[in-house]
């Protein structure tokens, strides 16, 4: 866990009833009320949000039933038992521990390659704490979904299939969005620079294709790519993306005989790294779109694993950020 850092990835996240109209989504409190009212209640009216929580709470850790839930493949799990919920603020949150199974690995000390102290069967998992948090507010059709993981391994897809196939329970569709604030974006664009740019043709008509080459003839799956690369090590991303849109078109030279005529025609990706060494890519269209990995502090951590009073505390000043720019209001 030493080289190992922790990252955190952000979701905005809507409900849908199934078999409804397109575009009416649940205002999130009334999914709770829909589905967590109990024919034992005596007055639905009376059951206050605290509970209603809770019991969302409930179903989710009853799902696990004390095991672990492997994904499509079988090569990876999660599980968790320890989810805590908090109605006055609106979210749910807790660790969940997941990771790879154990296809009968061997285990070794490090200084000791000759004697195996283990076997790692394929019953088992090799599993670490990873934090997450729900929020959904009573008057918003727009929840937050965020995800702790680690440079190395994450468990963010299984995490979004397990509610995804959660919510499918409750005849409810779950429909997530990547978030990255501002904040964020800004600072990592202002510390990158650039490392190339590739602009991806992904069909080619079968005049051209012969044009190019007659051996490319028949090959209707071909595709084009043109990288450009070797800049200098300073080229900034702000500065050159400043430059890169001042071209009426993306691609300024004739490539008409490749079929490129407008920027659609091609998909084009920008590569850069931070001054940490961490590389990204990003699309380029109408607007340069960024979603880069969000790092958190190594002060999170106890003894190589997360400690989740201050992964909560770290978390909860970023989702005031994120209420701001998604435009939640309190009522």
């Amino acid at each position: 866990m030493a080289a190992d850092s922790i990252e955190l990835s952000i979701y905005t996240f809507a409900l849908k009833e199934k078999n409804v109209k397109k575009g009416e989504y649940f205002n999130l409190n009334e999914f709770y009320r829909k589905n967590f009212i109990f024919s034992t209640d005596k007055n639905p009216l009376l059951v206050e949000q605290d509970e209603l929580y809770n019991r969302f709470k409930i179903e989710i850790i009853k799902d696990f039933k004390n095991k672990f839930r492997l994904n499509k493949e079988g090569t990876k799990g999660i599980s968790s038992d320890d989810i805590k919920s908090y109605s006055n603020s609106n979210v749910i949150d807790g660790i969940i521990i997941g990771g790879n199974r154990g296809l009968n690995h061997k285990i070794y000390k490090i200084n000791d390659n000759s004697n195996s102290t283990g076997e790692l069967s394929n019953d088992e998992i090799m599993a670490l704490p990873h934090y997450f948090k729900i929020w959904t507010p009573p008057n918003s059709q727009v929840g937050i979904l965020m995800i702790q993981n680690y440079s190395n391994s994450g468990i963010t897809t299984l995490l979004i299939d397990f509610l995804k196939d959660f919510y499918t329970r409750y005849n409810t569709s779950f429909s997530e969005t990547r978030f990255v604030p501002n904040e964020i974006k800004e600072s990592f664009i202002n510390r990158s620079v650039v490392k190339k740019v590739s602009f991806i043709k992904s069909k080619l008509g079968k005049e051209a294709r012969q044009a190019f080459n007659y051996a490319f003839t028949d090959e209707e799956g071909i595709k084009i790519k043109i990288e450009i690369s070797g800049f200098s090590k300073e080229t900034p991303v702000k500065n050159f993306i400043d430059d890169f849109y001042k071209n009426e078109k993306l691609i300024g030279i004739d490539l008409e005989d490749l079929e490129i005529t407008n920027d659609e025609d091609v998909k084009t990706t920008l590569y850069y790294e931070d001054d940490k060494g961490k590389k990204a890519h990003a699309k380029i269209e109408s607007k340069f779109k960024i979603t880069p990995t969000i790092s958190l502090p190594e002060e999170l951590l106890i003894n190589g694993n997360i400690d989740y009073e201050k992964v909560k505390e770290f978390s909860d000043s970023i989702l005031e950020k994120v209420k701001v720019e998604i435009g939640y209001k309190t009522e």
